[in-house]
C-alpha cells in the first residue's frame, strides 16, 4: 500500500517502519517516520543494529564510523517495527559528523512527526515466519 521511503516504489509485501528521533541545536526533539522495504532496511539499518547489539564495553562508540564519540556525541534514537513484531529500540551514540549523515538518510522520503505524546495503537499479531528476522542477526 505504501511506497518504500528510500526509492519511492511500491514493493510486494509489508514494509519496516522506522521512527527516528534526535535533538536539534535548540534542544527541540525532531522525529521522522520512514517505511522501508526489506532490502533498503538491510542496507540502512544492519550496521547500526550490529553496533547497538555489540558486547563492547565502550559506551561512546559511534555506530557508523567506530570512533570514540564521547566528546562530540549527537545521539540518535530509533524504534524499528518489522511487520507483526513489537518495536525494537536503538540508542545510537553517534558522533556529530555521522549523525548529520544519518539525519539526511532518515529524512529521505519520510514524514515529519509531531512532538511526542498521545498513545500508540494496538500491535498486529506476530507473523510465524518473519521474513525480517535476519535484520537482527
Amino acid at each position: 500500500m505504501f511506497p518504500c521511503s528510500e526509492h519511492g516504489s511500491r514493493v510486494p509485501g509489508k514494509l519496516v517502519s522506522v521512527y527516528w528521533r534526535w535533538f536539534n541545536g535548540n534542544g527541540e526533539s525532531v522525529g521522522w517516520k520512514q517505511r522501508l522495504c526489506k532490502e533498503c532496511a538491510m542496507g540502512r539499518l544492519k550496521t547500526l543494529i550490529a553496533y547497538a547489539n555489540s558486547e563492547s564495553l565502550a559506551v561512546s562508540v559511534c555506530p557508523a564510523c567506530g570512533t570514540d564519540s564521547a566528546s562530540d556525541m549527537d545521539p540518535i534514537y530509533a524504534t524499528i517495527f518489522t511487520p507483526g513484531s513489537e518495536g525494537r529500540e536503538l540508542e545510537l551514540t553517534t558522533c556529530a559528523a555521522c549523525a548529520a549523515k544519518i539525519h539526511v538518510g532518515a529524512m529521505k522520503g519520510a514524514e515529519r512527526l509531531a512532538d511526542r505524546g498521545g498513545s500508540r495503537g494496538a500491535m498486529a499479531p506476530r507473523e510465524p515466519d518473519d521474513p525480517f528476522e535476519d535484520l537482527w542477526s
